[in-house]
């Protein structure tokens, strides 16, 4: 069933960083507040835009691969897994002996992955750069890559507390500080010289659960 949106007077930055820049998500690895909550227990209430923008923005900035629905592979859950905590809790990490690299322990990866996407990795093995030994990921330790984040455009309400979501995917530089919320010409009026341009669309589904006695949200399926 399809719902009326709720519109925000003011929005409110809650993502300046993401995965795949130099910039960093503000959460917390020992609890479930960071995931974006509904307002109350209301299950006929849709979620906001901002907070599916920034539930969202954790996938596009993490380069997260297309899926079906319950067709994630062992390589999008531990490719998200890694980078998001590298981005994410630098200090938590184990440093490598090897210069210019970063290590990430398993059970890390494992807790986002359950936390985002509702699932258990079921082989824990390298993937492209990333290198698996002794239960610790290890990746190069780089900044300065292109940012990506997500706009949510359509929200259809489905059975079973679950949404599709329609989203616009836009790409910034690693040093663009802007309000990801706003409107392109907003950008481009604000910083003409260097705004974030549309990469992509993509439809997603996502289904609200509880954990801990809190409403969330996880990852069920990402179509581009």
């Amino acid at each position: 069933m399809k719902k009326k949106l709720y519109a925000l007077l003011f929005v409110a930055i809650l993502i300046m960083y993401g995965c795949n820049s130099n910039q960093t998500l503000s959460t917390n690895s020992n609890s479930f507040d960071s995931i974006p909550l509904l307002e109350n227990e209301n299950k006929s209430k849709q979620p906001e835009t901002t907070e599916l923008n920034t539930f969202f923005t954790y996938f596009s900035a993490c380069n997260t691969s297309p899926f079906k629905e319950g067709e994630a592979s062992d390589e999008t859950l531990i490719y998200f897994g890694v980078y998001f905590n590298y981005r994410n809790y630098q200090n938590e990490l184990f440093q490598e002996a090897k210069q210019g690299m970063v290590g990430i322990n398993k059970q890390a990866v494992a807790d986002t992955v359950l936390k985002y996407f509702g699932k258990q990795i079921k082989t824990h093995k390298s993937v492209d750069e990333i290198k698996y030994k002794s239960n610790v990921y290890q990746i190069v330790d780089a900044s300065g890559e292109v940012f990506n984040f997500s706009q949510v455009s359509k929200i259809t309400e489905n059975e079973n507390d679950e949404y599709t979501i329609e989203l616009t995917v836009f790409s910034a530089s690693s040093g663009w500080t802007g309000d990801l919320n706003a409107k392109p010409e907003t950008w481009a009026k604000e910083s003409p010289d260097d705004f974030p341009t549309e990469s992509k669309k993509m439809t997603a589904k996502i289904k609200q659960i509880q954990t801990n006695g809190k409403s969330h949200f996880i990852l069920l399926e990402y179509l581009d």
